[in-house]
């Protein structure tokens, strides 16, 4: 059998210069599925053909004319080039099967113009279609979504392929088995530039250079939803929070072990705004030495779409893994199940978020760290155990000794240079954020730069420490800290002081002084 997938990734070009801007930037969001396929209808022993559509010239003729199925992916808003095709198709008897955000979307809509429309696809629906099990006018979903991506074995044999009889140490310090293992999460298509570009240019593939070109690749894939972090420190560079960073690093020598059954599924980092979670977060994951990348916005303003971004992102983030993924602001930026207003979008994905953070066979592959000062906002479903297990909170620091060493590996971080004698008595012991502290010693070190000095010296901090104003938002700071103590899931990171406060109904008055606040949060 004949199998054509064509990939629409935008709307046909209305002037040469668009089809010159479509092609430099929509030919890099390539839809992982539409690959998956065309790789599952290779396997089955089929003659298959794989296109992608950047706007520019008849889509039609990017596949043969004599195919006898053709699926095609397209967003809503090229929605009318895919009909237009479909009812070309079927006037030559192609069967006509569409998937992708659109059709998830409207599928009784896409009926009109397409023999079967796939909301949600797997290798086992895609066989079944293939034989004719499906008659024209359905509308088919896998039992659950894609979750087998091109593996490690279909790789090598893509990179075997590709590379044909050369000797690929004339190019690269890796050979066909080890490139298809690292290169997980990176498209067949990707993949083939990267090592067409070696072959070609004779840019030897070493392990820098691969490393940033995977990244750029990778982000590309996920269509910039996903922002690579290279950390540049480990939790060596923390000051302080000495039970987490234990914690941390018990569970980062694990995951190199591999032994992943005993590595929590996530990480819920809470704390007063300024306590450096994210600094926190960023350095575990320097330490534990995967790669680390943030969830940027992917929510669209096109029905469908928000579900197909997150989806791919959470394709890519199965295929690449041992991974880390940082959401800040979590409370916010996840929403609920009883979102309104948005025809369901937020609680549906909300459903798909829970759903990956809850799926054990990821662990120790997928490793969620949610940071938030708030949370009681942030549901239950992901903060109970299998999901978010480790609630880790922060404090702003208490101790002279600790604060005096933030004070110098912060000036360190400024590119600057302090010595600890140089530091006077510090005010507002308790008050101050690590954000607090950075921003004093960055206002030290321009005092002392300005009047010629290279070290941040005694005469600049001292005037900075008399200067200063800590925030006054004392009830906000309060009501943060009580929620980061109530949430925490392990007493060993309860400072002394306030581990001892949760003793006998300890743990009863500071809900009840939380609740207090937070009323008064409410009505002010």
């Amino acid at each position: 059998m004949r199998v054509g997938i064509l990939d629409i990734l935008t709307t046909p070009a209305r002037s040469w210069a668009e089809a010159a801007y479509k092609l430099a930037l929509t030919k890099q969001y390539a839809s992982v599925f539409p690959q998956a396929i065309a790789v599952w209808c290779r396997e089955m022993g089929h003659r298959t053909f794989y296109a992608t559509y950047y706007g520019a010239g008849d889509p039609k003729r990017s596949l043969p004319d004599d195919l006898d199925v053709v699926f095609i992916a397209v967003y809503t808003q090229a929605s009318a080039l895919a009909y237009a095709l479909a009812k070309l198709y079927r006037r030559e008897g192609v069967l006509t099967v569409i998937g992708g955000p659109h059709a998830k979307a409207f599928p009784t809509d896409c009926l009109r113009y397409f023999d079967v429309v796939v909301r949600e696809g797997d290798k086992p629906l895609i066989a079944d279609i293939l034989k004719g099990v499906y008659d024209p006018g359905t509308i088919v979903s896998s039992s659950k979504p894609l979750e087998d991506l091109p593996t490690v074995e279909e790789r090598e044999r893509f990179i075997r392929s590709t590379i044909g009889t050369r000797d690929h140490a004339a190019f690269s310090d890796f050979d066909a088995p080890t490139l298809a293992r690292l290169t997980a999460g990176i498209s067949l298509t990707d993949l083939a530039v990267l090592v067409k570009l070696a072959m070609e240019t004779g840019q030897r593939l070493n392990a820098k250079q691969f490393n940033d070109l995977k990244k750029r690749l990778i982000e590309k894939q996920a269509q910039g939803l996903l922002e690579f972090i290279e950390p540049k420190w480990t939790l060596d560079t923390v000051v302080g929070h000495e039970a987490a960073k234990t914690r941390l690093r018990e569970d980062a020598e694990l995951l190199r072990k591999g032994r992943l059954a005993s590595v929590p599924m996530g990480y819920l980092l809470c704390g007063a705004v300024g306590t450096g979670k994210t600094f926190l977060a960023q350095c575990a994951a320097g330490e534990i030495g995967i790669p680390c990348v943030i969830l940027k916005n992917f929510r669209s303003k096109y029905v469908g779409e928000t579900e197909g971004n997150l989806e791919r992102v959470l394709s890519v983030l199965r295929a690449m893994g041992p991974v880390m993924v940082v959401i800040d602001e979590a409370d916010a930026a996840l929403g609920s199940r009883e979102a309104e207003g948005d025809s369901g979008t937020s609680s549906r994905v909300f459903g798909m978020i829970a759903n990956q953070m809850g799926d054990t066979r990821y662990r120790g592959m997928i490793l969620w760290m949610l940071l938030t000062a708030r949370p009681d906002l942030l549901p239950i479903d992901l903060k109970r155990q299998g999901r978010a297990e480790v609630h880790i909170p922060l404090f702003y620091p208490t101790d002279a000794d600790e604060i005096k060493q933030m004070f110098v590996t912060l000036a360190k971080k400024l590119k600057g240079t302090l010595a600890a004698e140089d530091i006077p008595s510090v005010p507002h012991v308790g008050q101050l954020s690590g954000a607090d502290v950075e921003g004093m010693v960055g206002r030290a070190l321009r005092i002392s730069l300005l009047a010629g000095s290279e070290t941040i010296t005694r005469d600049a901090l001292a005037q900075v420490f008399a200067e200063f104003m800590p925030s006054t938002q004392g009830i906000e700071k309060e009501m943060q800290e009580l929620a980061a103590i109530l949430e925490c899931s392990d007493r060993q990171f309860l400072p002394p002081a306030l581990a001892k406060q949760m003793d006998g109904d300890g743990r009863a008055r500071t809900q009840q002084r939380f609740l207090e606040l937070r009323r008064l949060m409410e009505i002010s």
